[in-house]
């Protein structure tokens, strides 16, 4: 298993940025595997006051073959704060 490069997803926050939000992302199969064309994650992100946008780095793994264009789709399934947002 080799690591190709990684991918970047922004995520952005949206609504008032007055307190903290958290949430949680999973990278999930598409017409990419995970492990087998990528290393999934599933984390959680905090935004702190102020603050808007986040990044997350998706190893993209290297098969070795001749492969038409794949993809994985982000997921956010969980949110708390204290500033409703």
């Amino acid at each position: 298993m080799l690591v190709e490069t990684s991918r970047t997803v922004n995520i952005t926050r949206d609504g008032p940025v007055d307190g903290t939000l958290a949430l949680q992302c999973r990278a999930v199969n598409g017409t990419a595997y995970a492990w087998r064309d990528f290393i999934p994650i599933d984390l959680q992100l905090t935004f702190g006051k102020g603050e808007r946008s986040k990044e997350l780095n998706i190893s993209i793994l290297n098969s070795r073959l001749p492969q038409p264009d794949e993809s994985f789709s982000v997921i956010i399934y969980y949110l708390s704060g204290d500033d409703g947002g």
